[in-house]
């Protein structure tokens, strides 16, 4: 029983010893590419072989460092590339980013299938910067499942204009695989701003606002998650306020839809595949006045308009005051005039009956025009009596009796001097 397990274990010894080597040689060994910037590198992957490239920069702490990776699929289009693609990894300090080759878009099966791919590493932002080393590395890992070799290329480079300045117009270029994004920053004293993009064709994109945080959502599955985005065709605003960003700074995303269904309903025929389909845009940020300055200038506008109509309420109230109570209103005649007016009339032998020509009561019987010729002849009238009483009255204070003078020639009344009105009434017959 003993020689039996001896003679067990030896022969396990034999079969490890035997296969060890065997696993050595299956087992993939990869070596780090130190590469450099602005440099194109090629490379055969398959299941067994794959490829690491290492960048070295140095990050500033006055400005921003962004770099962007361009990877590109060399393989026969009869291949099944959806089963066995080639994965892209790229390794940061603190985050990861990766996508497949070739890259489809649209989940369906007449997708176009993109074999070129650029995007930008995720930028350290300035708050983070005093946190870190100066110097940085990241790792780019491609690797396949698919046994047939593939060819591919790789290529890193420095954004050396990814900062945009105010009021310079930026001519922007992209694809549906290769989303393009820059930083704007405020300058001093600019609180808000207008980031307005234009162009000549009429392909569906988004253009996006966000903050600067990573990951930055620049593919066209997840472009709306973050921020404030619109689509476009051929023009493009959104205004943006410096309160929003406490950074006092924010992404401009651009992403190429790989349809234009999301920006119209009208039928489209999908592209054939050698047919690149790319959009240049005419990037422009501009100043503008801020949200605060919009309502102060509404409320100015405003009040103009309502202090007009407060000055035409008041001017109706004191019209309509005045012609309702006019004789508060108008100021008397001054002492003098009056006694001359009372002299006047006390000189006149007798006042008209009717002093008001607009005078009129219901049953006169004769109109205004007679009216004239009736006072005349009786002021004649009245004017003969008095100058026969008066020379009476002389006669008798000669030595003639007072006795007389008829006393129906004198009215003693004292209404004599006032205005009277004559009223007919009908008389039975």
């Amino acid at each position: 029983m003993r020689s039996a397990f001896v003679m067990y274990s030896v022969l396990s010894l034999f079969t490890l010893i035997g296969i060890l080597p065997a696993a050595s040689s299956n087992d993939a060994v990869t070596d780090v590419i130190n590469a450099d910037f602005n440099k194109t590198y090629s490379a055969i992957i398959n299941t067994t072989n794959e490829a690491i490239y290492k960048f070295t920069y140095r990050e500033m702490k006055n400005k921003t460092t962004a770099v962007r990776i361009t990877t590109e699929l060399h393989a026969d289009p009869k291949r099944d590339a959806r089963s066995f693609p080639v994965i892209v990894v790229i390794r940061q300090q603190q985050r990861t980013l990766s996508w497949t080759m070739p890259l489809f878009l649209e989940y369906s099966n007449t997708s176009t299938p993109y074999e070129t791919i650029s995007r930008n590493l995720c930028p350290l932002d300035a708050s983070h910067r005093p946190e870190i080393p100066a110097e940085q590395s990241f790792f780019v890992d491609v690797s396949t499942f698919n046994k047939e070799p593939l060819n591919f290329t790789l290529k890193a480079a420095k954004m050396e204009n990814f900062q945009i300045s105010t009021g310079i117009p930026r001519e922007i270029s992209f694809t549906p695989s290769e989303p393009q994004f820059y930083m704007y920053t405020f300058p001093a004293g600019v609180d808000s701003v207008l980031v307005h993009a234009s162009s000549e064709d009429e392909k569906c994109a988004v253009m996006s606002i966000q903050t600067i945080q990573c990951p930055v959502y620049d593919m066209n599955v997840d472009v709306e998650f973050e921020g404030k985005y619109q689509t476009m065709t051929k023009q493009a605003a959104i205004q943006i306020q410096r309160e929003d960003y406490p950074n006092g700074a924010f992404y401009v995303v651009f992403v190429l839809k790989p349809l234009d269904k999301t920006c119209s309903s009208e039928i489209e025929t999908i592209s054939l595949p050698g047919i690149t389909r790319s959009k240049t845009v005419t990037l422009e940020i501009k100043t503008t006045i801020s949200s605060d300055k919009y309502y102060w200038g509404m409320v100015f506008a405003v009040a103009v308009f309502g202090s007009f109509y407060l000055i035409a309420f008041l001017i109706g109230v004191i019209y309509h005051g005045c012609s309702k109570h006019r004789g508060i209103w108008m100021i008397p005649d001054p002492p003098e005039a009056n006694l001359d007016q009372i002299s006047d009339d006390m000189d006149s032998p007798v006042r008209p009956l009717h002093s008001n020509p607009r005078t009129q009561s219901y049953g006169s019987f004769q109109r205004q025009a007679n009216d004239d010729d009736q006072n005349d002849l009786l002021n004649t009238m009245i004017r003969d009596n008095a100058s026969t009483g008066a020379s009476s009255a002389s006669r008798g204070m000669d030595g003639n009796s007072v006795s007389s003078i008829d006393s129906d020639d004198i009215d003693f009344l004292k209404d004599a001097d006032q205005e009277k009105d004559v009223f007919r009434t009908k008389v039975g017959t």
